[in-house]
């Protein structure tokens, strides 16, 4: 898998999981927060400029910035991309972005164990 996606993805898995702990009011140490700031601090910075300005973009739009590509169509929006893309996609592990929400995809076939 891409270094980019997978840093990708497990910054947004972080970010998930850092929204849900303040949702729920759960009662962390200090420290604890803080190892997972500096996580998700650690993998910003080992991802590109570009890359992060975009995921800042659409953490703004959506709740869900990633998004499996199951055969051409985005799970994110449920709409079709265009084939080559997810030709492309289905054969590399190369970091996407759909044709029509702009989230990232990747091809679900790829995806870590995790994320499945």
């Amino acid at each position: 898998m891409n270094k980019n996606l997978q840093n990708l993805l497990r910054l947004d898995g972080l970010v998930l999981t850092r929204k849900g702990l303040e949702l729920t009011g759960s009662q962390l140490s200090a420290g604890a927060l803080d190892d997972l700031n500096r996580e998700i601090d650690k993998l910003r910075r080992r991802l590109p400029a570009e890359v992060i300005s975009q995921y800042d973009r659409l953490t703004q739009k959506y709740s869900d910035p990633l998004a499996a590509l199951t055969g051409d169509v985005c799970q994110g929006c449920q709409q079709r991309v265009s084939r080559r893309r997810a030709l492309i996609a289905s054969h590399t592990h190369r970091l996407f972005q759909c044709d029509h929400c702009e989230r990232f995809i990747f091809a679900a076939s790829h995806a870590p164990d995790y994320v499945r």
